[in-house]
């Protein structure tokens, strides 16, 4: 059990991200989403030596008719409404533009919620 908790918390100094923080994003994309969605923390938060910045989410579900902006705006909307005003991007998986650079350093650095 220790082993667990030690990485545990070392997963969330890394990602920088409050554990009842990633229990709000992962509650409020399968609300948004469905129940087979994923969700992934890319960018400075996590990077453990960075500071600030805002919160990059990179959404994937099977049923991809749900990844729409209206969908992904109202998802930003209940965040910013459970954990107040953060800076929050959303970037939603797209099949057709998998092989550009941003989508490959996003697989490359990104942590699963």
């Amino acid at each position: 059990m220790m082993v667990f908790s030690f990485v545990y918390n070392f997963l969330n100094l890394i990602m920088r991200l409050k554990q009842s923080e990633i229990d709000i994003i992962r509650d409020a994309a399968i609300r948004h989403f469905g129940t087979d969605v994923q969700v992934f923390l890319f960018g400075s938060r996590t990077d453990d030596k960075a500071r600030g910045g805002d919160i990059d989410l990179y959404i994937t579900t099977i049923e991809s008719g749900r990844l729409s902006s209206i969908v992904k705006n109202a998802f930003i909307t209940d965040l910013i409404m459970r954990m107040g005003d953060r800076r929050i991007d959303v970037v939603l998986d797209n099949e057709k533009r998998r092989a550009e650079s941003f989508y490959k350093t996003i697989e490359r650095t990104s942590i699963r919620l």
